[in-house]
């Protein structure tokens, strides 16, 4: 493919994305979660771990702008660092599930046969649990923690990134560039590396866009059962389990963070939505 196709179908691509609104508001949501979990240390009020009884439950003022808990502590600073917690859980959840979904997906797609059917009876295996049940199992057997919750929330990831790149893998693997670098003597890890690989990185961009927003409801759920991220760290989930005994005396403590994980996951769902459209070739305009 010539530089001026290649240059001409990122045009087509980007027209697409930029013309589906929903697409553009779930960019800006990402992009100011992204900065808010960059400039976090900055751009805070307060420290959030910094207790005040004499300031518990306090509803929002123009002191503390979102109130605070009921150890006095400010919320806006804690849904502020929990961003940073919340992205960095998720996002290394998620390239740690495509590293090794993608891998097992090339093998099992390119070879087919026996190792395909190995592969792929072992991904199933791992879907056949629901995926919240898998996830506490792993993180109940490593105990709970950020890197514990990062893992067991990859392992869930791998068999559905497996399952999607032997699928794009297969419905390329036969065509003439592949034939041809088969002819010419390429190693099956050169084919793979260099010929299907990069064929397949819209799926993989936009599933790793649509699961972001998983993997943060995931985190979310394991930290709020007590399996993820602990006390006194700031964690949106932490905050709602923390404030749902004073839902009727203080709201504010538990229905805020709530609405930082929905955004998030709004956020997330649709620009991978947008993605998906944009990248899908059967789309002319």
């Amino acid at each position: 493919m010539s530089r001026q196709t290649k240059a001409g179908n990122r045009r087509r691509v980007l027209r697409r994305f930029l013309r589906n609104r929903l697409a553009i508001i779930g960019m800006v949501i990402v992009a100011i979660y992204i900065f808010i979990a960059i400039f976090a240390p900055l751009i805070s009020p307060m420290d959030p771990l910094k207790q005040n009884l004499s300031d518990k439950r306090i509803p929002p003022n123009k002191t503390h702008l979102l109130g605070t808990d009921q150890f006095g502590r400010d919320i806006l600073s804690r849904i502020l660092y929990g961003t940073q917690y919340a992205l960095l859980v998720s996002s290394m959840s998620i390239l740690l599930s495509i590293v090794f979904g993608t891998l097992f997906g090339l093998i099992a797609g390119y070879f087919g046969g026996v190792i395909d059917e190995v592969i792929m009876r072992i991904m199933d295996i791992f879907l056949a649990f629901p995926y919240l049940l898998l996830a506490i199992l792993i993180v109940s057997a490593l105990g709970p923690g950020i890197w514990n919750t990062i893992l067991a929330i990859g392992i869930w990831g791998v068999p559905i990134f497996a399952r999607q790149t032997r699928g794009a893998v297969i419905a390329i693997r036969d065509r003439e560039f592949i034939q041809a670098a088969r002819a010419i003597g390429n190693r099956a890890i050169r084919i793979m590396a260099i010929h299907l690989f990069p064929n397949i990185i819209p799926p993989i961009v936009v599933y790793a866009a649509l699961y972001m927003g998983y993997a943060i409801l995931m985190e979310s759920a394991l930290t709020f059962l007590g399996l993820g991220i602990q006390p006194p760290t700031p964690s949106w989930a932490e905050m709602i389990a923390s404030g749902r005994n004073y839902v009727v005396v203080a709201p504010h403590i538990a229905t805020i963070p709530g609405l930082a994980i929905m955004l998030a996951t709004l956020g997330f769902n649709l620009l991978g939505d947008g993605l998906r459209d944009a990248l899908d070739p059967r789309r002319s305009v």
